[in-house]
């Protein structure tokens, strides 16, 4: 079910986006069958959006039967209507799921944190970024990490920063299945700094408004 709506999310933004630059708008709904992904029925956990050129969503932190993959999958719709999927030779820097993903950047995109295929709660960022000249993504070289740790976070970009929030840490040492952290990661310096939400939560869902940044149930930025 949540693929399912990832790709009709999907498909909906894109539509949205590429009829404010087509010439010929596409039509209003377009409905995309993912196709496997080496040979496998993939579930994604997140995507975010490319604005730059033909826009498109990179979809990652896949699951298949097997356990979490690294493949990423970009999915574009072309003037016509029609869907159009690319397998990219880009991966995430480990399989993992339950992390989010957020567009830094008219080309550039972040996932962060999740857990791994043992389990383990991760703190790893990867940055791609899509050449619009030869519609290529790329992982680039990095090393950023989060200060901890965690899986289930929410992610917005706001100005120069992302923030992480919330999420479920390892516990112990923990005490609770919940944090209340906020990771601000300043894109100029390449620098953390932090906040805190009211409570602790997980699940965290975050977008940002007018240079707001928001999370349900309540504004912090």
């Amino acid at each position: 079910m949540r693929a399912q709506m990832l790709l009709l999310l999907a498909a909906t933004t894109l539509l949205a986006m590429s009829a404010s630059a087509a010439a010929t708008p596409p039509p209003r709904h377009t409905s995309c069958t993912q196709p496997l992904v080496g040979g496998a029925n993939v579930s994604f956990w997140t995507s975010a959006t490319f604005s730059a050129g033909n826009p498109a969503i990179l979809l990652g932190m896949g699951t298949a039967p097997a356990g979490h993959v690294p493949d990423t999958l970009l999915l574009s719709i072309s003037a016509n209507g029609s869907c159009v999927w690319q397998q990219t030779a880009a991966a995430l820097t480990d399989p993992r799921t339950s992390g989010c993903a957020v567009s830094i950047g008219p080309s550039r995109i972040m996932f962060a944190g999740g857990h791994n295929n043992s389990a383990n709660y991760v703190g790893t960022i990867d940055i791609f970024s899509l050449d619009t000249a030869t519609g290529e993504v790329s992982r680039e070289a990095s090393s950023i990490q989060l200060p901890v740790g965690r899986e289930l976070v929410g992610c917005a970009a706001v100005g120069d920063v992302v923030l992480i929030a919330g999420g479920k840490p390892p516990h112990p040492p923990a005490p609770i299945g919940e944090t209340k952290e906020i990771d601000i990661w300043h894109k100029d310096s390449g620098e953390f700094s932090g906040a805190k939400l009211s409570v602790e939560r997980k699940k965290v869902e975050a977008v940002t408004v007018r240079m707001r940044w928001l999370n349900r149930p309540s504004c912090c930025f």
